[in-house]
């Protein structure tokens, strides 16, 4: 009798067809083995090093993008609208940097850092005015004027439209970050 080769590399042989419950499991269970062998090849698990090059990528990209905000402020304008480029730094920083490819974690650095450096700007630019009145810049005086700070109108308003120009900025960035994990 001839020899017949069935899917799953089944050759019967003299007749003998196999019980078919018998060669229903074979068949999945070496179609789940194939399976979990391509995928164990094919997608590595992020390491912990991975998840720290991305908050160290996300912290120096949302640094990196301040600059251009200092910059403008040292020159003399108070121009919070600069906000939005910090979560847009972030991002690229955290690309650059290779963080994994996880949209909670990616988020998360991105969002954290950028609102953190936003505020650091934000009171940075009081600090700089300290400078350039030649107020000595100690932790007693800082803890006076950030005081009073809160109860100014006018700095107030530059940390909401910086805080709001960062946080339309992310909204777009966050798309941009489940883009990038689906790559």
């Amino acid at each position: 009798m001839p020899n017949f080769l069935l899917s799953g590399g089944i050759i019967l042989q003299d007749g003998n067809y196999p019980d078919n419950r018998d060669f229903e499991e074979e068949s999945y269970e070496s179609e789940i083995t194939n399976q979990n062998e391509y995928y164990r090849n094919d997608y590595d698990e992020p390491s912990a090093a991975s998840y720290l090059t991305g908050a160290l990528g996300a912290f120096i990209g949302a640094a990196v993008g301040i600059i251009p905000w200092a910059i403008v402020l040292y020159l003399g304008w108070i121009f919070s609208y600069l906000a939005f480029i910090v979560g847009f730094a972030s991002f690229f920083g955290y690309a650059l940097f290779k963080g994994p490819k996880d949209r909670l974690y990616g988020k998360i650095f991105i969002f954290s850092f950028s609102i953190v450096l936003i505020l650091f700007m934000n009171f940075g630019i009081v600090t700089i005015d300290m400078y350039k009145e030649q107020i000595p810049i100690t932790l007693e005086n800082l803890f006076y004027v950030f005081a009073f700070l809160i109860k100014d109108f006018g700095f107030l308003f530059d940390l909401l439209i910086s805080l709001v120009m960062g946080i339309l900025g992310l909204r777009r960035v966050l798309a941009m970050v489940d883009n990038y994990c689906e790559e």
